[in-house]
């Protein structure tokens, strides 16, 4: 098993009955976990502000998970886009 950090990020609306998450990217690091955090959080809110949601709370953290080595391999596979471990 491979450690990992997942970015997670929690919105919560006053007109939406449940708290929303949406997960971003996984890292080899904490500390590259937790640099990117500040990006998420201003992306989000730059999304909801142009969705005409002025009114809503976001928070993210940084959550240990392991993971097989063969999804590992597949995601690098996969990571022609800009988006992976330890971006």
């Amino acid at each position: 098993m491979i450690k990992l950090w997942f970015l997670m990020a929690l919105m919560v609306y006053p007109t939406a009955p449940t708290i929303m998450y949406k997960g971003f990217y996984a890292y080899e690091t904490l500390e590259a976990c937790e640099k990117n955090t500040v990006n998420i959080e201003n992306f989000i809110m730059d999304t909801e502000m142009k969705r005409n949601r002025k009114l809503f709370y976001v928070d993210t953290y940084c959550l240990e998970m392991y993971v097989f080595p063969g999804q590992i391999e597949e995601f690098k596979k996969h990571q022609n886009k800009k988006l992976g471990l330890g971006t």
